[in-house]
């Protein structure tokens, strides 16, 4: 199997030049962490910093990590150009020694960890949030017209060789169902399990995506 690596996501990242915070982010931020005076959040697999900018304006207590050395000098970047902070690491998450947070972000970034892997990320975010902390997770729904392609790893995982759609760079996806959310989740006590969709190229493709707050209470 081929291993997807920082050279694919420096090209992915080469590529985007994001600013505006996912919607679902800021609905997270309004019902979990607007009344906590600077919240501690990390947030995993920052990109080119549309998300860390958006927290960065709430709270200096913010961590972001990423496995591209690009994504990071592109968030870095747009931090400074904006007058915010927030601490930048250059690391792949299952090498990653979690800390003490109020909140875990991750925005269409675990979707392309394998599965084995995911498992073990899920109870370290749990371990890692303070009572009352929550966790955002955005990731692929099997109805997503992506999922149809692709060469199968497993009956969860595809892999994408090449630029295919919205996808720009090798990647990998795994595609949860919502039995595996239910079992990966289980040590949370409140956890709510939703989903996004809409279509686009004139109705022909649908962008499907699970949107999960977990709560540690």
């Amino acid at each position: 199997m081929k291993k997807i690596n920082e050279i694919d996501w420096d090209n992915y990242s080469e590529k985007v030049n994001s600013v505006y915070p996912s919607e679902m982010l800021i609905r997270f931020y309004n019902k979990f962490l607007y009344s906590i005076n600077n919240p501690k959040v990390l947030e995993i697999g920052c990109g080119v910093g549309r998300n860390t900018l958006y927290l960065s304006k709430m709270s200096n207590n913010v961590t972001s990590i990423d496995i591209s050395p690009l994504a990071i000098s592109k968030t870095n970047s747009l931090l400074k150009n904006n007058k915010t902070i927030a601490k930048t690491l250059c690391v792949k998450v299952q090498d990653f020694e979690f800390k003490k947070y109020d909140a875990v972000i991750d925005v269409s970034s675990l979707q392309h960890i394998s599965h084995s892997s995911f498992c073990k990320i899920i109870p370290k975010i749990y371990e890692a949030l303070n009572q009352g902390g929550a966790f955002l997770s955005i990731t692929k729904h099997p109805t997503d017209y992506i999922q149809a392609f692709g060469n199968a790893l497993s009956f969860r995982e595809k892999m994408y060789d090449e630029h295919f759609d919205k996808l720009t760079n090798p990647c990998t996806i795994n595609f949860l169902s919502k039995e595996d959310i239910l079992q990966t989740y289980k040590s949370f006590s409140n956890l709510e399990i939703n989903t996004e969709k809409w279509t686009y190229d004139n109705g022909k493709k649908i962008n499907s995506h699970w949107i999960i707050w977990a709560q540690k209470k």
